[in-house]
């Protein structure tokens, strides 16, 4: 599979060639011959995973506007410095 073109859930589509920082979206319906391919690859793969998403993540999801909730970094525990022998 191809690592050259994104497609979101909501439909967004890349072409990660000439757009690296997915700032302008691809129509699917404007689309032909690898990316329209790979446009329909991707879908599928989408559409097979369509409810693998426990439904209290989706619900999360609808209620923070269909945008997934974001993780924080989490500082790495540092661990106390081993006492000096005497």
């Amino acid at each position: 599979m191809s690592t050259r073109y994104k497609l979101y859930k909501d439909g967004r589509f890349y072409f990660l060639d000439t757009d690296p920082e997915e700032k302008k979206p691809l129509l699917t319906t404007m689309i032909t011959g690898e990316a329209a391919e790979a446009a329909k690859v991707l879908q599928a793969t989408l559409d097979e995973y369509a409810d693998a998403r426990p439904a209290a993540l989706k619900k999360q999801e609808a209620e923070a506007g269909a945008k997934p909730a974001k993780q924080k970094k989490r500082k790495a525990k540092q661990s106390p410095a081993p006492a000096s022998a005497q």
